[in-house]
């Protein structure tokens, strides 16, 4: 999955607009890093329920595209729950890149956004204060292990 998530954009969406004027270039890409590290923990916590059940499957639903945006839903499915996973995609030349994921109709983007908001408000829009908070709620095997480069392109293309 992580291949076709687009690292920079998922974050700088994630990310309230008040912060970037006083974020440096490397604050930028820490953000990006320590923040994908953040979805993939989400992400995995939220397919490895299912493993639990041991008899889970995935149905993809629909796919709607208009124009180099799309959006493709799929479940879920284990004898006692069933998840909605839906995916949101940017075409970039060739390739489809995701740039926001929601569970049951809850955005990734969205969520993580009103709470760096409320972070935001609370403390003058501070980085330091966002990348403590952000480094607390991963667990250890995040904060060291590099995540598989997603094609980290550093700002040099999804600058903001």
């Amino acid at each position: 999955m992580l291949a076709h998530v687009d690292p920079c954009e998922i974050a700088m969406l994630s990310l309230p607009p008040d912060y970037l004027p006083q974020m440096s270039k490397s604050q930028k890409e820490e953000f990006t890093d320590i923040y994908n590290r953040l979805l993939v923990q989400a992400h995995s916590i939220a397919l490895d329920r299912p493993r639990k059940d041991r008899t889970f499957h995935v149905t993809y639903d629909e796919e709607n595209i208009e124009a180099n945006h799309a959006l493709v839903k799929s479940r879920l499915v284990t004898s006692s729950t069933e998840t909605t996973i839906s995916y949101s995609l940017r075409q970039e030349g060739e390739k489809w890149l995701i740039y926001d994921i929601s569970y049951d109709g809850l955005s990734q983007v969205e969520s993580y956004r009103a709470q760096l908001e409320r972070v935001g408000k609370k403390f003058a829009y501070d980085y330091g204060e966002v990348r403590r908070l952000i480094k607390e709620r991963l667990r250890p095997g995040l904060k060291e292990l590099p995540v598989p480069q997603v094609k980290m392109r550093l700002w040099g293309i999804c600058q903001r």
